[in-house]
C-alpha cells in the first residue's frame, strides 16, 4: 500500500506509538506477569479485532489468533 507523503509523518509516529505500547506492555510482563499477561492478550485481540474489520486483511488476524493461542 503506498502512503502519500503528507501522511507519511502520521504514519511514523502511529508505529513509534505502538512500538513504545509494545516495550511497556514487555516490562509490565516482567514485573507484574499476572497482569501483563491480560494486558498483552487484550492487546493482540485488538489487533485482531481491527485487522477483521478491514477488508483483505483476514489472513493476517488468523495469524495474530494463532500466535496468541500458543
Amino acid at each position: 500500500m503506498e502512503v502519500h507523503p503528507a501522511h507519511r509523518l502520521r504514519v511514523l509516529t502511529g508505529q513509534r506509538v505502538e512500538g513504545a505500547a509494545g516495550i511497556v506492555a514487555g516490562v509490565v510482563v516482567a514485573l507484574v506477569p499476572c497482569f501483563g499477561g491480560w494486558l498483552v492478550a487484550g492487546r493482540l485481540a485488538g489487533i485482531i479485532v481491527d485487522l477483521l474489520t478491514v477488508p483483505g486483511h483476514y489472513d493476517l488476524a488468523l495469524r495474530y489468533r494463532a500466535e496468541r493461542e500458543q
